[in-house]
């Protein structure tokens, strides 16, 4: 299957050029219109067939139009007010909506009678990695399931997604269409298992025996590894193919780890899925291999090459109360009888402390969130305590919202290990959760200019400690610029850091990332925050287009 030619949001700049007045009120004002073009981002030409939506002002529906075949749209009959672009929808193309500060994101002010000219869409266009897949012999594998994984970051951390997903033909040949710009690994894989020697797809019947090995394929990431660590990424740029991705799989023996989920709900199937252990940390790869179980619980995976697999249960609908995993070595024959014991969700319990003679702040909140975002848990503290009674046994990035200005996350404590870093390992012995607040938190309050030494208004201002410790983004404060360029940021942990100010909001997750960070070295102001006190510092606009060129090396 392939990914919907459409995609929204998408990348917008538009150019307002009408002059207009402060719109009329009352029923009786006369309508006006927004008249405007559709063209590729890159090389500038038209788009034709793009439907545009327009958000009005509350209250108002929203107007659709649609590009003709020179790009050109109009949005007739349009009442006095203030609009926006919402959306854009474009055969192989994406949007992303702006943010207000953007020229492409500011309002779209129709007058009485007038006509509001020049608004012009840049729509990005999406490319296409494309490939080849064959066996030991050189010939041509077909339903071969391949996948573009992407990745993004949330407060500093890689998260992994599938961006794209298709099959080879009958020549063993692929194409992966609509994908944005950036960076993908590409792995191919069997959904099912293949008997390559008598080319029977289907599971023999009971005591059936052979007299040959089963052969079939490992998971393979181009251009010929085992995991993501070895994996070469493939670079998409924008409206482009990326060819000559080429996979020759090896046949090797495969095997089945078969067995039982105890103590099922009543109900439908739980998904049961196993991964090499080694791929339990690179948050969000999908599981390669599934199975459904059955009305007694049992379960088969099939097709595995020899490895060390962690088997789970995989949360969904069915069982997002349950929980079970285990390891399995998988060397030279079928895993039999294995049993996947199904138990409630570990309870979490902790307390939270002040440092030194201050007061617990009231109301705040712990937060657990696995790293991709795909589980997480809060909890009111309650004069100093805290609990939770469904937690997946899995790392978890801890937070504590709802602090005072001054106030911060300083430590974090899980039975007897401290844990330096913002990640926890829940497990189900009892372990206390121990959160420490500092209080002698302090403030960095400056003026952002952009090159040519205007004051920058509406940028994103990023403080990053120097020893920022993996997974703590909480303690990255950051703030917007005013109209005249001035910012404050509140509750600065003590000691050095870098300040950064980003023309494009959309850099404050990279902000956290060392390889990002370290290309503008140069435009970064150093700051040392004194406990409790009140600094300032002089920073230099980081402009959006320079962010990005770097982001898209990475």
């Amino acid at each position: 299957m392939t990914r919907s030619m459409y995609l929204c949001p998408c990348l917008l700049a538009a150019a307002l050029t009408a002059q207009v007045s402060t719109p009329p009120t009352g029923s009786s004002a006369k309508p006006g219109s927004i008249e405007g073009t559709v063209v590729n981002a890159v090389t500038h030409a038209p788009v034709r067939g793009a439907s545009i939506a327009l958000a009005g002002p509350p209250n108002r529906n929203s107007l659709d139009a649609l590009s003709d075949d020179t790009g050109k749209f109009t949005f007739a009959g349009v009442s006095p007010g203030s609009y926006r672009i919402q959306s854009v929808q474009a055969q192989g193309y994406m949007f992303q909506r702006p943010g207000p500060r953007s020229i492409a994101g500011a309002p779209i002010a129709v007058a009485e009678e007038r006509t509001v000219t020049g608004v012009t869409i840049e729509l990005m266009p999406l490319g296409v990695i494309a490939g080849k897949v064959v066996d030991d012999d050189g010939e041509p594998l077909r339903r071969v399931t391949i996948q573009a994984i992407g990745y993004s970051y949330t407060l500093g951390r890689r998260n992994y997604s599938t961006a794209g997903s298709t099959g080879t033909d009958d020549r063993g040949q692929f194409r992966l269409i609509d994908l944005p710009p950036g960076r993908y690994f590409v792995r191919a894989s069997f959904a099912t298992f293949t008997d390559l020697v008598s080319g029977d797809f289907s599971v023999p019947p009971p005591n059936t025996y052979r007299t040959f090995p089963q052969l079939g394929y490992a998971p393979t990431f181009f251009p010929n590894a085992a995991d993501a660590a070895e994996a070469t990424a493939s670079v998409v740029a924008a409206g482009s193919e990326t060819s000559g991705v080429d996979f020759r799989l090896h046949a090797v023996p495969v095997f089945h780890i078969r067995g039982k989920v105890s103590n099922p709900p009543a109900g439908g199937p739980l998904l049961v899925g196993a991964r090499n252990c080694a791929w339990v940390d690179a948050t969000g790869f999908p599981w390669p291999y599934t199975a459904s179980t059955q009305t007694d619980g049992s379960f088969d995976l099939r097709a595995m090459a020899p490895g060390v697999y962690c088997v789970a249960l995989i949360p969904n609908g069915r069982n997002s109360d349950l929980y079970a995993s285990a390891t399995f070595v998988l060397k030279d024959r079928d895993l039999e009888n294995v049993d996947l014991a199904a138990t409630p969700l570990l309870p979490v319990s902790g307390v939270v402390e002040v440092e030194g003679n201050a007061d617990l702040p009231p109301g705040p909140s712990v937060f657990l969130r696995n790293p991709n975002g795909a589980f997480g848990r809060s909890a009111q503290v309650k004069a100093g305590k805290f609990s939770m009674d469904d937690i997946f046994p899995d790392t978890y990035l801890v937070s504590l919202n709802g602090l005072p200005p001054a106030m911060y996350l300083k430590s974090i404590r899980y039975g007897t290990e401290d844990v330096p870093g913002g990640t926890v390992s829940i497990r189900g012995d009892g372990s206390l959760l121990t959160l420490k607040i500092g209080s002698d938190a302090g403030s960095l309050s400056g003026t952002v200019q952009t090159e040519s030494g205007d004051p920058a208004a509406g940028a994103m201002v990023t403080a990053v400690p120097d020893d920022l410790p993996p997974g703590r983004g909480d303690l990255v404060k950051s703030a917007r610029t005013d109209q005249s360029g001035k910012f404050t940021l509140q509750g600065v942990p003590p000691g050095p850091c870098k300040v950064y100010a980003w023309e494009d909001p959309e850099y404050y997750n990279l902000a956290m990332v060392p390889e990002f960070v370290k290309e503008f070295a140069a435009s970064a102001a150093a700051a040392t925050v004194s406990a409790g006190g009140r600094d300032t510092v002089q920073v230099k606009l980081i402009p959006a287009d320079e962010a990005q060129r770097v982001k898209a090396r990475l």
